[in-house]
């Protein structure tokens, strides 16, 4: 770790004295202020990931620290693939909009088009994008009805979304409320939007996302776990925790769900997060229009709105809205902010749980903004 330590001390030194010597003295002042912050963060053993930091459509801040793989000592470094969780619900909704331009389905089809077995009625794509649906958690499904009951452990077979798709089609579990009727985020709406992908396109949502939105944007460190839960070795960091016994950590980057795609399930590093939102500025995956309907409040029954887009929660400032997506799974806990009215990006990419989802990246998100924010503690 002091290794790790020192060179990461040494990438900031380098990076801020660059920046003195070719940018402004009011961005000098913001670098600054999020170094400050992020060695807070590292101080308090609160951070252990990589972090990217856009304004005005350029990088001003890069920091990478802690380790890959608590096991082997692997160190962190810019090329390592973290797992997005729940922030690869806005790529999903990425690949249903390019279908919607492609002409393959309308956000207004009812869901049992594609999937005529789903025995729920009057339930469109809408609903599924906008997390208001009404359909209960996958999760909680399996964790009843899968081969051993309420037990995570290595040697259970791993769920993927066909399964929770034929759990939900014979348990029949009640839906919670009338379509539009309300929002209650559900990762199984997403779930089944990676196999309308499929039922749309006749590709697999992994060919789809490869040839349709990675490829495209140039995110060749970019995947998504394959259906038997199958990972790469190389380069890719490993869910864990502190822990005060022998090892002192524990390896939680295991579960019986990691078969699962479309409302998580993607891998991906800090650059290709980078070339993503600098991709959403034009139209290499999709028009400004249809992505302006994306990031757009969705509309309930009664006519109130819900500050959720297509894979995107809508934050209202008045400095402008700007979207935000966070995520947690298997000792990740990534955050993404697009504040894309002013070019700014912030990514938080993390592999062992320490800080409150969205804190750090919501502090720089004020100091980019001239605004107040904490600085972390101790505790």
């Amino acid at each position: 770790m002091m290794r790790n330590n020192k060179l990461q001390a040494w990438f900031i030194f380098l990076f801020v004295g660059w920046s003195c010597l070719t940018v402004s003295k009011e961005q000098q002042a913001r670098v600054a202020a999020i170094d400050t912050l992020v060695k807070k963060y590292i101080e308090f053993d609160k951070f252990n990931g990589c972090l990217l930091v856009v304004h005005d459509h350029q990088i001003i801040y890069e920091s990478v620290h802690g380790v890959a793989n608590p096991e082997t000592g692997e160190l962190l470094t810019r090329e390592h693939r973290f797992r997005l969780a729940s922030v690869a619900k806005q790529f999903t909704g990425i690949a249903i909009a390019i279908l919607k331009e492609d002409g393959k389905l309308d956000y207004n089809d009812r869901i049992r088009k594609f999937l005529p077995e789903l025995p729920y009625e009057d339930i469109t794509i809408r609903h599924l994008l906008s997390h208001t649906s009404g359909l209960p958690d996958y999760g909680s499904i399996l964790d009843q009805n899968w081969d051993t009951p309420h037990v995570n452990t290595q040697d259970r077979k791993i769920a993927n979304n066909y399964d929770a798709y034929e759990n939900l089609i014979k348990h029949h579990p009640p839906a919670l409320f009338r379509p539009g009727d309300r929002y209650k985020y559900c990762n199984t709406g997403y779930n089944l939007l990676a196999l309308i992908i499929e039922r749309a396109s006749g590709q697999t949502y992994h060919e789809f996302m490869r040839t349709r939105v990675f490829e495209p944007v140039g995110m060749k460190g970019t995947f998504v776990n394959a259906a038997d839960g199958t990972l790469p070795d190389t380069l890719r960091a490993c869910g864990f925790k502190p822990n005060p016994g022998a090892t002192g950590y524990a390896d939680i980057d295991w579960h019986y769900q990691n078969g699962m795609f479309g409302d998580g399930g993607i891998y991906s590093t800090i650059e290709d997060m980078y070339k993503f939102d600098q991709a959403l500025y034009g139209s290499t995956l999709v028009s400004q229009r249809t992505l302006n309907e994306a990031y757009s409040c969705s509309i309930l029954n009664d006519g109130k709105k819900v500050d959720y887009g297509f894979g995107w929660s809508i934050i209202h400032d008045n400095r402008g809205d700007f979207v935000a997506h966070g995520g947690g799974w298997a000792g990740f806990s990534p955050f993404f902010i697009r504040d894309y009215r002013n070019g700014n990006m912030i990514i938080q990419l993390t592999n062992r749980p320490g800080i409150r989802r969205g804190q750090l990246a919501f502090s720089i998100y004020e100091i980019l903004h001239g605004g107040k924010y904490e600085m972390p503690d101790g505790s």
